[in-house]
């Protein structure tokens, strides 16, 4: 079970330490455990609770009544507020806090549930972008400061992986004159940003040539000629020197010149990266679907 710090709780339910410590003193909502230092730490079945306040409280309800209810009382009434959001972005908040609690628990059902009923409200596209992205984000981050294990992140990301190829083979056939290659660069594995891309270069009749995670620039070069692509996407995540990215998508440039480059990820965002002619960088999906909608 993972402990988290206040400012863990704060960062993942929107809810600031200062409140958190005064529904401890005067609600008895949250009772940490304490480090040799009286460090506050909570566990999971915190977490879980606090989420469930925090989304309560946006929608209207009051601490000193919701701190009279047990957990399952308080997941109860979330479905209903649940049930009954009309702003999208309410909903959307609403779910990405339970695709939290799913990962905790290891829970799969409610995993299925969580991404079933905000695809048949809103659709699996906009699920992935306004769910399952921002989720992401938030796993990544509870990932890096070392909140959830590599088991709980590797049981989401083989859940969400399920998920992708399965939308992915209900599309049609794309009939569009234009051909991309989705591919990972050698020694980039993290294939789920790819799978994203691979969606809605597919669902706006794109073909695509998806070749997958680590990838030698000699062998995609040899598929290149072979597909005869008009463009490349890829994504970068494992951490490089901006020198080192550069110099690589100069190389594909320099092989494919009236080719159209594409790249995301982390490593786009946390870098400035060089200005490589025919290169367009994305820092976040709203540009990126914006950019194939154009297309």
């Amino acid at each position: 079970m993972a402990l988290y710090s206040i400012k863990d709780l704060e960062r993942l339910s929107g809810v600031k330490a200062h409140t958190i410590r005064i529904w401890e003193q005067r609600y008895g909502v949250l009772k940490p455990q304490r480090t040799e230092t009286n460090i506050r730490r909570y566990d999971d079945t915190e977490l879980k609770l606090l989420l469930n306040l925090s989304q309560l409280i946006r929608h209207g309800g009051k601490i000193s009544k919701l701190s009279r209810l047990s957990g399952d009382q308080l997941t109860k009434e979330l479905e209903v507020v649940s049930e009954g959001a009309i702003d999208p972005d309410d909903f959307y908040s609403i779910h990405i806090d339970k695709l939290i609690i799913a990962m905790v628990d290891f829970s799969e059902r409610m995993f299925e549930k969580v991404i079933s009923v905000t695809t048949i409200k809103f659709g699996f596209d906009a699920t992935m972008r306004y769910v399952i992205l921002p989720f992401l984000r938030k796993v990544g981050l509870m990932w890096q400061a070392g909140e959830i294990n590599i088991a709980q992140e590797h049981f989401v990301t083989s859940l969400i992986r399920r998920k992708m190829i399965v939308a992915i083979d209900g599309l049609l056939l794309p009939e569009r004159d234009l051909r991309y290659i989705l591919f990972l660069p050698d020694g980039e594995f993290h294939e789920l940003g790819l799978l994203f891309a691979n969606y809605y270069f597919k669902s706006r009749g794109i073909q695509v040539l998806y070749l997958g995670q680590s990838l030698p620039l000699v062998d995609l070069v040899t598929a290149a000629n072979v597909y005869k692509a008009q463009g490349f996407f890829t994504f970068i995540t494992t951490p490089n020197s901006t020198t080192l990215i550069t110099s690589y998508f100069e190389s594909l440039r320099n092989n494919f010149p009236d080719a159209t480059v594409l790249v995301a990820g982390s490593q786009v965002s946390k870098h400035m990266l060089k200005p490589v002619n025919g290169v367009t960088y994305f820092i976040n999906i709203d540009d990126f679907v914006t950019f194939l909608d154009k297309q």
